[in-house]
């Protein structure tokens, strides 16, 4: 019974970011619930706990795969998205106006 507009004030709270929730391909209107946007109908539900050193990518896919609904993580101005690698501790750490080379410094895990 959550709305979309709960969830991203409680993301907005916890980890400093912007949270972008999809309905399809469009962005999902505040006022409807999680429910009503869902895309995958094979989504689990239920409870959802997010530790803070969990990966921006590994977030928006559990989120897809617990609730069937797409979201992106953006930086807390809203201005780009965060990379995949970074952890949801560090997305309050973006800076404003950031580009991809000032994000690389906060990603979680280095890939050769």
């Amino acid at each position: 019974r959550m709305k979309v507009k709960t969830l991203k004030e409680k993301f907005k709270e916890e980890f400093g970011g912007t949270l972008r929730v999809y309905n399809g391909n469009k962005t999902a209107d505040d006022e409807a619930t999680i429910a009503s946007i869902r895309q995958n109908e094979d989504a689990k539900g239920g409870e959802f706990v997010c530790r803070a050193s969990r990966t921006v990518g590994k977030f928006e896919e559990e989120l897809m795969e617990v609730f069937g609904i797409k979201v992106q993580v953006a930086s807390c101005d809203n201005w780009v998205l965060v990379l995949d690698g970074i952890s949801l501790a560090n997305v309050k750490n973006v800076p404003k106006q950031a580009t991809k080379a000032m994000m690389e410094d906060l990603i979680a895990y280095k890939r050769k």
